[in-house]
């Protein structure tokens, strides 16, 4: 079965064939407009500007956002589907969007009514592109880490300190940023202000086509109404936003997992070795078995947790799941393409090495797979303990 054709078949099973046709037109978009560029963002570690812009016009960037908010009020599977066609052309322009996007929906949720009128309808439109900045040098998976500081005082805030990893740095209009203020961490959106610059581009393993830069504060004035929520509640903010980009990046690590499997199955189709192709050997055949069924297995459950939070469930632990499932069959699925190429598959030219270098990062951003193991595990007792009264 094609790609497109299970996708479609799991959209009809969630009730929502009459997107199928909107899907297959996309996905047609990808492969004519993005991936061209892809092998070309990465190898000159290229920003993927103008495939950002093509997107945005095609309208991906408003697909699941509520009509009032400027999007098309498309059901949340038929985005993920959507996402996996982007990431399956080009990892760079899925990570990019997927943090937009975690960002654009963080506004929605969140924003005061003058903060949705600034930021929302151009973060939905994609004419303005978001960057979120939660790490630094010391707090990665421990965000209570956080140590740039902002403090309180006549009309708004003074933020200083170092945040790191953040990607769309230098190239976004809009930053959603968390510091540590007197009542907790707490998150504030704004565009470039003074005391605000951008440090080192990170020369990354993968995705190398994303602007992941450090940006530094120093004595950097915020207004008042630069507060997204409340004091003290950035945590909380944080987390819920996390929660939608995992299952954003467990769609990115489905397309690239693809992206490698449908390269393998031509290239073992072609390359013949003691007189016979590749495909005819059963070793040949149980690796692209496993491929195919823990593809398959992940989409299913990123597609479950999309629907459950299309209706309205936060569904954090299937989110959770979904991107760890996804994410580590994607890097297995990588490996094995990568084997079954042999030396072609290491070099320049075969290009499956590409996917498996992006597929890498999937296992790290937005919760590493062995928090996330804590997280899943935590909510499951959680409801044990429930269940028990």
């Amino acid at each position: 079965m094609s790609h497109l054709a299970e996708q479609k078949k799991l959209l009809v099973s969630l009730g929502l064939e009459a997107h199928c046709g909107l899907l297959e037109d996309f996905a047609a978009f990808c492969a004519r407009e993005i991936a061209p560029s892809a092998a070309r963002i990465d190898a000159e570690r290229e920003f993927p500007g103008e495939s950002l812009k093509k997107l945005a016009a095609k309208g991906f960037t408003a697909t699941s956002f509520a009509k009032e908010s400027g999007g098309r009020g498309l059901p949340y599977p038929v985005a993920l589907a959507c996402t996996e066609h982007v990431a399956k052309s080009c990892a760079s322009t899925a990570l990019a969007s997927g943090i937009h996007g975690a960002v654009a929906r963080g506004v929605e949720r969140f924003g005061s009514p003058a903060q949705k009128k600034r930021f929302l309808t151009g973060l939905v439109s994609g004419k303005k592109l978001a960057c979120f900045s939660l790490s630094e040098p010391e707090a990665g998976s421990d965000a209570g880490g956080i140590q740039c500081s902002a403090l309180p005082g006549k009309g708004g805030y003074t933020l200083s300190g170092k945040k790191t990893y953040a990607t769309n740095s230098g190239q976004a209009e809009v930053y959603l940023i968390f510091a540590r203020a007197p009542e907790g961490i707490t998150a504030f959106l704004t565009e470039k202000v003074k005391g605000m610059t951008f440090g080192h581009r990170f020369e990354t393993l993968g995705v190398r086509g994303s602007s992941t830069r450090e940006i530094l504060f120093e004595n950097a004035k915020l207004p008042e109404d630069a507060m997204l929520g409340k004091p003290g509640e950035g945590f909380d903010i944080a987390k819920s936003i996390l929660n939608h980009g995992r299952l954003s990046i467990a769609a990115q690590a489905l397309g690239i997992g693809q992206a490698a499997f449908e390269k393998t199955l031509l290239h073992v189709s072609r390359r013949k070795q003691f007189g016979r192709p590749l495909a005819e050997f059963q070793e040949s055949q149980m690796k692209l078995a496993e491929m195919q069924s823990s593809l398959a297995a992940a989409r299913a459950l990123t597609y479950h947790a999309g629907a459950l939070k299309g209706r309205g469930d936060e569904a954090a632990s299937e989110a959770a799941q979904a991107k760890l499932v996804a994410s580590e069959a994607a890097l297995r699925v990588c490996d094995l393409a990568l084997q079954l190429h042999g030396g072609r598959g290491y070099t320049e030219e075969g290009e499956v090495h590409r996917h498996w270098r992006d597929a890498r990062l999937m296992t790290i951003g937005e919760g590493t797979s062995e928090i996330l193991r804590l997280v899943i595990a935590k909510f499951a007792l959680k409801e044990a303990q429930h269940d028990q009264g």
